[in-house]
């Protein structure tokens, strides 16, 4: 959770739809107490967080909780702490920094500055949390309720349905990744005046490495075509494909052939 730095003003809002002979739902003034830039660095972390728990996790149910395997949990929990450490010591510095924030509002928002709308630098650190919560995988055989046999039976079975579900869309969002991975390749170097980033062939490499811990299901299909891309793919040298046009065309030619065969795959997903 953190604060975005601004702050409703309803007396600015009516001056304004007034003014305008407008309805009062017609609009509504949000003065930004702190300026972007003091919020950047904490901004920052969080974009890194979220990018972080989506990368080394996987899609369950229809909420926003995840799934973490076993195999990725250190690696979750390590960069985890990175990005935790990062997000709390922008809130540290903010809070630090906000007497002269809000001394300089005074000047940078003129008429609109209000002295309710700053916290004190305690409780402005108090809007500032991150943390993850983690739960077990639930098991059909953990309801246990008096309900009868028939009825419990079939809430049990209800259960391991919807776990099953779950389980097939996460291996879905797995194929599609490395799907993704390929397909931006095979787009980048088929045109030979596209300019492409190490970062490319880098980021496949990085996930190719990580599959194996995120293959919830131990997918033997996915770990086949996991190493046909590692072995023909990912191993490629950026330089050598910005180099060479022939090595550049054979590449994507090849991304393009792992695609036609991931297709058969990821229909089988479906």
């Amino acid at each position: 959770s953190f604060w975005e730095g601004r702050k409703k003003d309803k007396t600015t809002s009516g001056e304004v739809v007034t003014k305008k002979g407008a309805d009062a739902d017609a609009g509504a003034w949000w003065t930004k107490v702190v300026p972007r830039s003091e919020l950047q660095e904490i901004f920052s972390a969080v974009t890194k967080a979220r990018a972080m728990h989506q990368k080394l996790t996987l899609p369950w149910g229809e909420q926003s909780t995840r799934i973490l395997s076993a195999l990725a949990f250190i690696d979750y929990a390590e960069q985890f702490r990175k990005v935790q450490d990062e997000f709390n010591a922008a809130a540290d510095k903010l809070a630090g920094e906000f007497p002269r924030i809000r001394q300089e509002a005074q000047k940078r928002l003129g008429a609109l500055y209000n002295e309710s709308y700053f916290p004190t630098p305690n409780e402005l650190r108090r809007k500032f949390k991150i943390s993850v919560h983690y739960d077990g995988l639930p098991e059909a055989k953990d309801f246990r309720v008096d309900l009868g046999e028939a009825t419990t039976k079939n809430i049990q079975q209800d259960i391991e349905d919807r776990i099953n579900a779950s389980l097939e869309q996460a291996m879905k969002d797995l194929w599609q990744r490395l799907y993704d991975a390929v397909e931006h390749i095979a787009e980048k170097l088929s045109d030979p005046e596209k300019i492409f980033r190490d970062s490319l062939i880098d980021n496949l490499a990085e996930l190719c490495d990580m599959l194996p811990k995120l293959n919830i299901t131990n997918n033997k299909d996915l770990e086949t075509m996991r190493k046909d891309v590692v072995t023909r793919l990912s191993k490629q040298k950026p330089d050598n494909l910005r180099n060479d046009t022939q090595a550049r065309s054979e590449a994507a030619e090849t991304a393009k052939n792992i695609l036609n065969s991931m297709e058969a795959f990821i229909g089988k997903q479906e």
